[in-house]
């Protein structure tokens, strides 16, 4: 049997499961299908074990703990709540993620792995301004959730954008998004999945130039 494993670019240790990542191309006469068959257990390819969240019976999200954790929690139906450090109740709810093994942190959502993620685009973008850029970037590593993370999206980006009326500080447009926004990380495509297609609300600020972190709390 003659058997050649090919590498693409230099073979990964995964941390976790220490498995090989590798591309296999096989040539065999007589092929062996058990062989064959560990192989490719062997070589599969990462997949992230999420589950769709009840959202009658639990939040989409988990609950971070806090000093002022006790006000919020009574906000909200305590039944409803995963608190993260509730590690086998959040791999009940949402699932397991297909990169480091651990629970997610929310619906088809891994904090730690998206975070570093999120880090590594910030030099990739900016919006011109400090304020903006430092709040769009906290709230991207620390997300739980993907209704949890801002981006900033350049104007062109936006089609059909149509002004509707003017406000106290700002004029208010509709406009469509083809890219949409983050919805979850394809593990197996390696980029963000998007909900694509989606209308959104544009302000256009008076006096841009003076808006900072304050504006936006």
């Amino acid at each position: 049997m003659d058997l050649r494993l090919h590498f693409i670019d230099k073979p990964k240790i995964d941390n976790k499961s220490s498995i090989l990542e590798a591309k296999i191309f096989a040539y065999a006469n007589n092929t062996n299908s058990n062989i064959m068959q560990i192989l490719k257990r062997i070589f599969k390819k990462k997949k992230s074990l999420w589950k769709d969240v009840n959202y009658e019976k639990y939040q989409g999200h988990v609950f971070i703990s806090s000093n002022d954790s006790t006000t919020k929690s009574e906000e909200i139906d305590n039944n409803r709540i995963v608190y993260i450090e509730d590690i086998e109740k959040r791999k009940e709810i949402y699932g397991i993620c297909g990169e480091c093994n651990e629970p997610g942190t929310g619906e088809y959502w891994c904090q730690p792995c998206n975070a570093k993620r999120f880090k590594k685009n910030f030099k990739n973008w900016t919006s011109g301004n400090k304020d903006i850029d430092d709040l769009i970037q906290h709230s991207q590593i620390n997300a739980v959730h993907y209704k949890n993370c801002f981006e900033w999206i350049p104007y062109e980006n936006f089609q059909n954008v149509n002004y509707i009326t003017k406000g106290s500080f700002a004029k208010i447009y509709l406009a469509d998004w083809p890219e949409g926004y983050i919805w979850y990380w394809d593990i197996e495509n390696k980029k963000w999945h998007r909900y694509k297609n989606y209308k959104v609300a544009l302000k256009s600020l008076d006096n841009f130039s003076e808006t900072s972190a304050r504006f936006f709390k």
